[in-house]
Parts: structure tokens; C-alpha cells; sequence
């Protein structure tokens, strides 16, 4: 249920920030909820630290799809790239189970968190070296206001000019993800097995 709520609210505002605000506020949540997940003292504090971390993850995760048409412009070009990510995303849920089974096998299970914990904290410093902000409209209007402070009051990016509300931002992104639901019969379909799942 986080993982489906946080991005309909958070995504959204990358729009407006840019990427790289939501890529680390949302990383550094998910590090943070992985420790009262690991020292959860019954099942009801671990589904709520769970559906706050899982939140907090899948807003990185959506934002990567983002990035991604911000970089390669077209269909065609951003096939490869997003087949990719996606391919990634699909083969990274299904190796969790067994990479899990591995650390619980000669482990607590509370060490699958604490291992993924020191894997993800390791990787945080490398990800800010490595990721740059990809949002046009963002970057334009950083060195339109940069090129401010320098002097040149009358230079203002379009975004800046155009710029949507909050407000306006979250009703689209609520409006397009219900009206699937409503009006495609493929998504439609899967919200029953949704529902259907046993608990992990």
C-alpha cells in the first residue's frame, strides 16, 4: 500500500524540484525505516515501518522512469533504457526471496535489514557522486536564476513563468492512475489478485 500511495503524492513534486531532491529524500527514508524494521519487537510495528520504507523506495523507483525520459527524447530511443529498468526491477524482486533465504539460513532474520541497511548506506555516497539533476525545466531554471544573482534581472526560464501549482500537479497524478484503473481492462484485472494475495 506505500509503495502504490507515495508516489501518487511525491512523484508529482520532482516536477516542480526536480529529481534529485526526491532521489535522496526518499533514499535516505527508506535507510532510516529499515532500522526500526530490523529491531521491530512484534508483526504490527513491522508492517507499519514496512509500509513507510516501502513508501519511501518505490518514490526512488518511480522517479528513475522519470530520469529516463528526461534523458533519451522519443519512443524509440528510450525503449532500450526503460526495457532495461525494467528488466533490472523485475529480476531484483524476484532474487529478494533468495538473497533473504541466504542471510536467514545462518542469520537472524532481523539481518536481512541490517545487511541491506550497511549495502544501501554504503552505496548512498557514490549514488551523489554519480547522479546529476536531469530534469530540463529544473536545470534551465537553476542557471536562470544563477545568471540573476550575476546581474541579468530580466532572464527567467519558461518554466518559471508556467509554473503549475502544487495542487494542480497532485490532481494529475491521482486523475491518471484512477482513470486507468477505471478504464483499462488489463489493470482493472489485476486489482482483485491484489487484494487476493496472502500475507507475506
Amino acid at each position: 500500500m506505500g509503495a502504490a500511495l507515495f508516489p501518487l503524492v511525491f512523484v508529482p513534486l520532482s516536477e516542480n524540484t526536480g529529481r534529485m531532491p526526491g532521489y535522496i529524500a526518499s533514499y535516505l527514508l527508506f535507510l532510516v525505516w529499515l532500522i526500526p524494521s530490523a529491531t521491530a519487537p512484534n508483526f504490527a510495528t513491522l508492517i507499519v515501518t514496512r509500509f513507510f520504507g516501502g513508501g519511501a523506495s518505490s518514490v526512488s523507483i518511480n522517479l528513475v522512469g522519470g530520469s529516463i525520459t528526461d534523458i533519451w527524447k522519443g519512443e524509440k530511443d528510450r525503449s532500450i533504457p526503460m526495457s532495461i529498468f525494467g528488466m533490472t526491477s523485475v529480476i531484483g524482486i524476484a532474487l529478494g526471496p533468495f538473497v533473504g533465504g541466504a542471510i536467514n539460513s545462518g542469520l537472524n532474520w532481523r539481518w536481512i535489514y541490517w545487511v541491506q541497511l550497511i549495502a544501501d548506506a554504503g552505496l548512498f555516497p557514490f549514488f551523489l557522486l554519480v547522479l546529476r539533476e536531469t530534469r530540463g525545466d529544473v536545470i534551465l531554471a537553476t542557471r536562470a536564476k544563477k545568471l540573476r544573482k550575476q546581474g541579468r534581472t530580466n532572464v527567467y526560464a519558461k518554466s518559471e513563468i508556467d509554473k503549475p501549482s502544487v495542487i494542480e500537479s497532485l490532481k494529475i497524478s491521482f486523475k491518471r492512475p484512477t482513470k486507468m484503473l477505471v478504464t483499462e481492462f488489463v489493470v482493472s484485472c489485476l486489482l482483485p489478485s491484489f487484494f487476493a494475495r496472502p500475507p507475506c
